[in-house]
């Protein structure tokens, strides 16, 4: 089986080795204190370790490597950065390492203290060929507690990988929360066919116009239709043709230039039609005056309901589009909609304003999606094939992130399931 440095790294920073028996070159007795710090820069692997050889502690850094000659190949033997190495730790000592005095450097071979068991489930992680992911076959193994604590984990670790974008583009906005939320909602409405449209869309119409147009629904949607390119060629006296003169006026007395942002049609149910969701958004905003303040103090899911329930304007009660009459539907934000609307927009903007002014709070985030049915898709139902059921949202994006951050790029030794399955002893045959 093929060695490489990760698993070296793994094996040192866990002590997943017989520590009792470790001897240096001329034989005496190695005692590891502290394993040390993993170097993520430059320099040694690991630094601030301490080890006591014979009666004598020695403090410093640990460098590993897979053959002991790799000092040599990466020139370590002339580098001032590897003058206080005070432990060579290898898989396989080929050959003995000396410092740039000519001293012998101690060194341990791991090959020969690793338990056999170790080795074969990290084969079995890494070197296998799963339909899904490396860890199919035995996951169910994984203690329930093991589960649930990574399962947080990973949960924050997906806010903190949305929260880059939002706290860059919250700065981009000079700290204005309101224009940033709205900037958020716009591309979640346009879902993933029309986020980013829908995003630009809402740079070239800024929160600063909105609140001087949002009494007016019609003033709303003149903006965004024109802005989108929807009402030329309108035919006269349509509601097309009524928002374009609207557009024609506003689009003076706010100077909006350029060409027009761009909405994708194709492939989409007529549910998710960009017409629809603009006119579903410009009554979101005709209707909730306090968007911001409202929408960060609610923590009950059937509040974010009832703020989402909001009708559109008559036209759209019968209409997908401009030019179509259609079946008359009540054209309000489904639950499932609004549930996308939390989980992708309002508790990552939660988890960002809340540290933001100190008050990081992950138990109100976790209660709030717990109380969100589980996203429904092809990698959710291939977790629940092989035993990994997800109750609710937090339990879907939490295998998201595993699966895209983890399982994906092979990351089994920083995985809490990939630990405990390599440390296991009793793995199922």
């Amino acid at each position: 089986m093929q060695i490489n440095e990760e698993f070296l790294y793994y094996l040192w920073q866990y002590k997943l080795f017989e520590v009792g028996n470790l001897t240096d070159n001329p034989g005496q007795k190695i005692t590891i204190l502290q394993s040390g710090k993993r170097n993520l820069f430059g320099g040694p692997d690991f630094f601030n370790a301490k080890i006591k050889i014979g009666d004598q502690v020695w403090a410093g850094n640990i460098e590993l490597h897979v053959n002991a000659s790799d000092w040599y190949r990466h020139l370590h033997q002339g580098d001032p950065f590897y003058d206080n190495v005070i432990l060579h730790v290898v898989w396989n000592k080929d050959t003995e390492i000396f410092d740039k005095h000519k001293v012998m450097i101690p060194c341990i071979e791991l090959s020969r203290h690793t338990n056999a068991s170790i080795l074969n489930n990290y084969r079995d992680l890494i070197y296998n060929k799963p339909v899904f992911i490396s860890c199919e076959t035995h996951i169910r193994e994984v203690d329930q507690i093991v589960l649930d604590h990574w399962r947080e984990r990973l949960f924050i670790d997906r806010l903190e990988h949305k929260s880059e974008r939002i706290e860059k583009l919250w700065k981009s906005n000079k700290g204005d929360w309101e224009q940033t939320l709205y900037m958020l909602l716009a591309k979640n409405f346009g879902l993933q066919a029309n986020g980013e449209a829908f995003f630009q869309l809402a740079k070239t119409i800024s929160w600063s116009i909105v609140k001087k147009e949002r009494n007016e629904l019609s003033s709303l949607e003149a903006l965004y239709f024109g802005q989108t390119g929807l009402l030329k060629d309108a035919e006269s006296d349509s509601y097309q043709n009524l928002l374009a003169e609207k557009y024609q006026f506003l689009s003076h007395k706010y100077q909006l230039q350029g060409s027009p942002v761009l909405v994708q049609f194709g492939r989409l149910r007529p549910a998710n039609f960009p017409t629809l969701r603009l006119a579903q958004f410009a009554a979101l905003l005709n209707s909730r005056k306090s968007l911001f303040s409202k929408l960060i103090s609610l923590d009950r899911v059937e509040d974010f309901y009832e703020f989402f329930n909001v009708k559109t304007a008559a036209f759209w009660l019968n209409h997908y589009t401009f030019q179509k009459e259609a079946a008359f539907i009540d054209k309000r934000l489904t639950k499932s909609f609004v549930d996308l609307l939390i989980i992708n927009t309002l508790i990552p903007l939660k988890f960002v304003y809340f540290k933001q002014i100190g008050q990081e709070n992950n138990e109100h985030l976790f209660e709030i999606m717990d109380q969100i049915k589980s996203e429904k898709n092809n990698l959710i139902r291939a977790f629940k094939e092989i035993g990994i059921a997800s109750n609710n949202a937090m339990h879907s994006q939490s295998l998201i992130q595993l699966k895209q951050y983890y399982c994906e790029q092979k990351r089994c030794l920083d995985c809490e399931v990939g630990n405990f399955l390599i440390k296991s002893t009793k793995r199922a045959v």
